[in-house]
């Protein structure tokens, strides 16, 4: 089901109905309406508790009393809570009895009306379109859509004396051809009139329907209400209709996702996650109508009757919806093949035959060019609605033959998306899941996007993990004799492994078990099925692979960052010098430039991450704000003994950085993609926390192809929330501005948030930690002397202590153990210049984020410490 915290057009039309159905029920009750005229939706919790028996004895005995009151305890609060249906014929006897309570009841809530008017007016409009429909005639008056239409029409009859005068001039609703929804994405629907939300609901904070004016004095306050729900074939055509809408949305969506990746504005990962969170979302509202499908005679029947009622909308003959009999194609009209497109319809024939083909623990042997070469190169836009159809078989029968061998022989594959997830589904139930038939859809959709520009993902993928490889190598190779009590040999074996891991998938585990099992059918492996060909062919996988691997080497460059310090403490010292004017500045810029920490500050660490507060000023706060964060106390660097006989050691403890609140929207999918938990569930705070994290401000518009967005800096982003805040307290919330998104808007914020901090997750921390590292070594020897003659050459021990050295600079600079002496300073400034503003260690990150993609480029900002900005400018 979809969750709570989004909206859709179907589950508002049911908000809608029992909305309704309630009002009606609660004020008629609430005004002497005979409540045993409201049956419950089950008769089950009317049953009688049975006493206990009278045979029983002693401790048996009272143990059935005391077991019989909880029951009628818990008997009492159920029937507190009963659930009523109200039936659609009873609609208009309750609206009769409230008119008769007139005086009582007085004027209707205007939202009410609002809300009555916008189910006659979906309603009506859809079916005045299924008239010519010709099953429409077999179900059975009551349970027909127009049927209750005239329910809901005669309740607004009944009750438009008590309307609100605003609301009482008005005529009832009528479908106009201004009101038809023409979506800026999907408006293969233009045809059909769309149930969508007005502005005036979207502005009302009306989840609970309007209370009566009077009290029963009734136990039944509990009670809610719900319409009755209509199954019948035209009720759930129009359910189909509404998912149609929702679903085709997503997809226009997912487009506009791949195209602005093609042009290279997109991160892949922050692509491929919005793509499978819209996939995943597309299959809660599929599964929201499901049921009521199946009743009707499962998907592939009601998809066949929809795509004829949609082609008769756009004026076309039942008998235009044929074609000629071709060969195990049946007889489709393929001209109609984009229209049936937008109703999954060839997909899922294809998805279909697939399905039929698969054997217990046997792969389907699929002879290359079967179905056709699929040429990247060919302009789809001049081909035929048949051509396109064997361009889309030619795409999806190989790429079926990956998935399937994933299910069968590479159970333990790092990554599944739902594309895959559904063929594992299908392959355990013989049946045709339409999730499945969307995510091929989908898969289909983003190869027309990218055509011969598919295969950058897996390069992308490739040359990603290649590097994070590397980056594991270095780190070891640096540590190899450079060791500390808290990093266990352990940690250095888990980073072989994911090494090792990486390795593996770019060998390609499922090239690997296709040549065992065709070895094993004496069959030989056609030359052109090429390693890689799964990766190759889903951008999608490919991105949640890198995902999976950026995060898992995230997490380590994190923990030794908090093992070692470095990165931290080099910030520190850094600070300090460029307070004190002590580093030179280039390039015309009034601060020093260190690039790779100026990424560091400005978009990973803030300053309570780093200096427990905000960055320290004076040399006081220098040496304080470092012992805060290294878990001592200033004792620790004193020469006096009197002082060192105090607490060394500060009740917190070490500050070390706390990765939960770094990335906050990716990190949501680590437990999915890394730790493999499942997906994710949106609750209320997911999906706001997504929305706030979209740190962009957009200027035109999508509909035009003029949007362009633009990252907002902290500072910017700091006064539009206080701007925003100012907002909210002088009135209520727009009425342009949804309480809850739709799945389409939801993925936009997400692609949006996941792209924003994409530099900041693939960062290399661990190229980070051993230039601080390298940094701390070098400010080490040039200050040694001057320390050793302040401190005694006992102040450092071994290189595992050179984060002290910081404190020991600080400690002489402060006028804790006495008169300030600068001398060492001094010389740790010299080692920072020549290290990190002059020498390659100042940019080693930058240019490890270049390999990963991600150019940056620095800017001169008088104003703070320094500027940078990545090279990519979103537009649409």
């Amino acid at each position: 089901m979809l969750p709570d915290s989004l909206y859709s057009v179907y589950r508002q039309y049911k908000l809608d109905t029992d909305t309704i159905a309630s009002w009606l029920a609660t004020t008629a009750q609430a005004n002497g309406y005979p409540q045993e005229l409201l049956r419950p939706a089950s008769d089950d919790a009317q049953k009688k508790i049975q006493a206990p028996s009278r045979r029983l004895k002693g401790k048996a005995r009272l143990q059935a009393v005391r077991e019989h009151r909880q029951n009628l305890a818990a008997e009492k609060t159920k029937l507190a809570q009963k659930k009523y249906t109200i039936a659609v014929k009873d609609f208009v006897t309750l609206a009769e009895f409230i008119y008769t309570k007139r005086a009582a009841v007085g004027k209707l809530p205007i939202s009410l009306v609002k809300t009555l008017d916008r189910v006659i007016r979906a309603r009506r409009g859809f079916g005045d379109q299924m008239a010519d429909y010709d099953e429409a005639a077999d179900d059975a008056p009551d349970d027909s859509h127009m049927y209750f239409v005239g329910v809901l029409e005669k309740v607004r009859r009944v009750m438009e004396p008590l309307f609100p005068s605003d609301a009482s001039q008005k005529q009832p609703p009528q479908e106009s051809a201004d009101e038809k929804t023409e979506d800026a994405f999907s408006n293969r629907f233009a045809g059909l009139s769309v149930y969508e939300p007005s502005e005036a609901f979207l502005n009302l904070p009306d989840r609970e329907p309007p209370q009566p004016t009077e009290t029963s004095g009734d136990d039944e306050t509990e009670a809610t209400y719900e319409a009755e729900k209509l199954n019948g074939f035209e009720d759930v055509i129009f359910a189909v209709h509404t998912l149609m809408n929702d679903l085709n949305r997503i997809r226009a969506r997912i487009k506009w996702i791949w195209t602005t990746y093609a042009q290279g504005l997109f991160d892949l990962c922050a692509a491929a996650i919005a793509t499978n969170t819209a996939i995943d979302l597309a299959r809660n509202l599929i599964d929201e109508i499901t049921p009521d499908i199946d009743a009707q005679g499962g998907a592939w029947k009601i998809l066949q009757k929809f795509h004829l009622l949609l082609c008769m909308t756009e004026g076309r003959k039942p008998e235009e919806l044929f074609g000629p009999e071709r060969e195990g194609l049946g007889n489709f009209n393929y001209d109609l093949y984009d229209a049936g497109i937008g109703q999954f319809l060839q997909v899922y024939n294809l998805v279909d035959a697939f399905s039929r083909v698969i054997t217990p623990n046997n792969l389907p042997i699929y002879k290359e060019g079967m179905f056709g070469t699929y040429d990247p190169s060919s302009n789809r836009d001049t081909m035929s609605g048949y051509e396109k159809f064997c361009e889309d078989r030619a795409l999806l029968m190989p790429f079926f033959t990956e998935l399937i061998t994933v299910c069968i022989t590479v159970i333990d594959y790092p990554i599944k998306d739902e594309f895959l997830r559904s063929m594992a589904e299908m392959e355990k139930t013989k049946k045709t899941p339409f999730p499945m038939v969307f995510a091929a859809q989908v898969f289909l959709d983003i190869h027309h996007v990218l055509r011969t520009d598919v295969s950058r993902a897996f390069e992308t993928f490739q040359s990603g993990a290649r590097v994070l490889c590397d980056e594991i190598q270095a780190h070891l190779e640096f540590h190899k004799n450079l060791r500390i009590d808290t990093w266990p040999r352990s940690n250095d074996q888990f980073m072989i492994n994911i090494t090792t891991n990486i390795r593996t998938i770019l060998k390609d585990p499922v090239y690997r078990a296709k040549e065992r099992y065709y070895r094993r059918m004496n069959v030989a492996l056609p030359d052109s099925v090429e390693p890689n060909r799964i990766l190759r062919m889903s951008p999608v996988l490919s991105g949640l692979m890198l995902f999976k691997y950026r995060a898992t080497v995230r997490e380590l460059g994190f923990t030794v960052l908090n093992t070692w310090g470095s990165v931290t403490y080099s910030a520190h010292l850094f600070n300090a010098l460029s307070k004190e004017h002590m580093l030179p500045a280039f390039d015309g810029s009034a601060r020093p430039s260190w690039h790779d920490m100026a990424i560091v500050q400005s978009s990973i660490l803030d300053d309570e991450q780093i200096f427990v507060g905000n960055a320290p000023s004076n040399a006081e706060e220098y040496l304080s704000r470092f012992s805060l964060q290294m878990g001592t106390t200033v004792n620790v660097f004193t020469k006096r003994k009197e002082r060192r006989k105090g607490p060394l050691a500060s009740k917190a403890g070490p500050r070390g950085i706390k990765i939960e609140t770094i990335s906050p929207v990716s990190s949501m999918f680590i437990d999915r993609y890394v730790k493999q938990t499942g997906s994710v569930n949106w609750t209320t705070e997911h999906v706001e926390r997504v929305i706030e994290a979209t740190q962009w401000e957009a200027e035109g518009s999508e509909e035009d192809h003029t949007l362009i967005m633009g990252r907002l800096t902290k500072e910017e982003l700091s006064r539009k929330k206080m701007q925003e805040k100012r907002n909210g307290k002088r009135g209520a919330k727009s009425a342009e501005e949804p309480a809850r998104p739709t799945p389409e808007e939801l993925i936009r914020s997400l692609i949006l948030a996941l792209n924003n901090e994409s530099l900041e997750f693939a960062f290399p921390l661990l190229t980070m930690h051993r230039s601080c590292w390298r940094l701390l070594r070098a400010v080490r020897q040039q200050c040694d002397q001057v320390l050793r003659e302040l401190f005694t050459p006992a102040y450092l021990e071994r290189e595992t202590e050179l984060p002290w050295v910081i404190g020991w600079i600080f400690m002489a600079a402060s006028t804790f153990d006495g008169p300030s002496d600068m001398r060492p300073m001094l010389e740790a400034a010299k080692a920072v210049k020549q290290e990190v503003i002059l020498g390659e260690d100042g940019i080693a990150a930058v240019r490890r984020l270049n390999e990963l993609g991600f150019p940056v480029s620095f800017e001169t900002d008088d104003e703070s410490f320094s500027s940078w900005k990545e090279d990519r400018h979103l537009s649409s």
